[in-house]
């Protein structure tokens, strides 16, 4: 038998977002589960007490598995994302009255001062190469906080991603095999992936993903900068103690500063 031909790896393209977040998408992270969102979607609710009437965004809520559940609850709820084609999934699952769902970029916020609340789940913060852009993005979620608000940033542990990288794997979800490549940049700032999905009978589409890797501190640092304190973190959204190098997540929890 063979070996199989190894791939050449291209490089990220910094606008990789754009054509990152469609169908191929679900398809690559179809073990991230409803019943999952629901208890994280949970956690965040009784660790912010909110009264009901409040108002949440969850940002860039995707085909909306997060944003289901909080709809369940007694607040207003809003999401936003920039891929239409998520909105699309995310519009599907309510039957009845939707949620307010909106398409946008999360670096230029479409809201003036509304939310209670801001959730960030599942690794959608440090998508962008200059780092003024990431932490723009959290002067505008400050912006549109009012002010005590909470803000829930669910990031990956970089020293957990360093230490155990898995350099190639693949898979098969239902009828797509699934290859992908991991690595880390030479400055050890960010982590990607090139990922191949090939449906029976089809040739395979590549798309890839870079994320900013963030210490606590440095997370810290922009978070205070961009009108934040009383920031904690936890290794789960559960509320598990976040230990570096012990597990994959550190989910930053903050509050809007009254004079920001």
């Amino acid at each position: 038998m063979s070996e199989r031909p190894e791939i050449e790896r291209a490089p990220v393209d910094p606008s990789w977002f754009i054509d990152a977040f469609g169908a191929r998408y679900l398809d690559v992270y179809r073990a991230r589960s409803s019943e999952q969102a629901v208890q994280e979607a949970a956690a965040v609710m009784r660790r912010w007490d909110l009264p009901s009437g409040s108002e949440v965004l969850d940002l860039c809520c995707g085909a909306g598995r997060h944003l289901e559940p909080l709809a369940s609850y007694p607040i207003r709820v809003v999401g936003l994302d920039r891929s239409e084609s998520l909105l699309g999934r995310a519009r599907a699952r309510f039957a009845g009255a939707l949620p307010l769902i909106v398409q946008g970029d999360m670096r230029a916020l479409p809201f003036e001062r509304a939310f209670d609340g801001v959730a960030m789940f599942f690794t959608s913060f440090g998508y962008f190469f200059d780092d003024d852009e990431n932490r723009t993005v959290l002067r505008e979620i400050a912006r549109v906080l009012r002010p005590g608000g909470r803000l829930m940033l669910d990031l990956m542990d970089k020293r957990s991603v360093v230490e155990s990288l898995v350099a190639e794997s693949a898979r098969t979800e239902s009828e797509h095999t699934i290859r992908e490549r991991r690595w880390i940049t030479a400055d050890g700032r960010r982590v990607e992936k090139e990922i191949f999905v090939q449906k029976s009978g089809e040739s395979p589409q590549r798309f890839a993903e870079s994320v900013r890797l963030l210490e606590s501190d440095e997370i810290s640092s922009w978070l205070s900068e961009a009108g934040f304190g009383t920031i904690e973190f936890t290794g789960t959204i559960a509320g598990d103690e976040y230990r570096p190098g012990v597990g994959p997540r550190m989910v930053a929890w903050c509050r809007r500063s009254a004079d920001a």
